[in-house]
């Protein structure tokens, strides 16, 4: 099984922070990304930007195994961060999709719908849910990239989700995390 993101080597329960500029090169990384397992006939889970679902679809020629669900279907169901509702989905989904056999998977969720929520607890409260995700992963036999934009977020995001991942993803380069909380 290959593994790669952006010309990176991953390896399964791999939880990588991905830091990019932009739709373009946020694009240029999944859709190979995600196209490289589909091809395998791995499930994937893609939390999408806002708007983006039927687009990421026909680009990655709709395939079956392909669950695409936005920030409303999960993320903010209610207009607010629900890190619970987030685990039940991708429980839910990893159950499903990856029990049983050599089943492998790939989680994808672009974090842009933070960009536009004002909560001072919001920092805290991803931390909390990228550390759980942490022992999430390593549940079940998939790779999970979270994307962070570089053009949406600053330091006081950026750098707890570098501290909260135990691998980065910047400019090609797969960076260990020895100090993961």
């Amino acid at each position: 099984m290959t593994v790669t993101l952006g010309g990176a080597g991953l390896a399964p329960h791999d939880h990588v922070c991905v830091l990019h500029r932009g739709r373009r090169q946020r694009e240029e990384l999944v859709l190979p990304f995600l196209s490289e397992g589909l091809e395998c006939g791995e499930p994937a889970l893609f939390f999408t930007p806002t708007g983006e679902s039927a687009a990421v679809r026909a680009a990655l020629g709709d395939p079956d195994n392909l669950e695409l669900l936005e920030p409303e279907d999960s993320y903010v169901r209610a207009g607010a961060f629900e890190p619970d509702q987030v685990f039940e989905v991708m429980d839910t989904w990893a159950r499903e999709r990856l029990c049983g056999g050599d089943v492998f998977g790939r989680v994808v969720s672009d974090m842009s719908w933070a960009a536009s929520i004002t909560s001072t607890n919001l920092v805290a409260e991803i931390i909390a849910e990228e550390q759980a995700g942490n022992g999430w992963c390593r549940s079940y036999n998939q790779v999970v990239i979270c994307l962070f934009d570089l053009d949406l977020f600053g330091g006081d995001l950026v750098v707890p989700m570098i501290r909260s991942h135990p691998k980065t993803w910047l400019s090609g380069v797969v960076i260990e995390n020895p100090g993961c909380v």
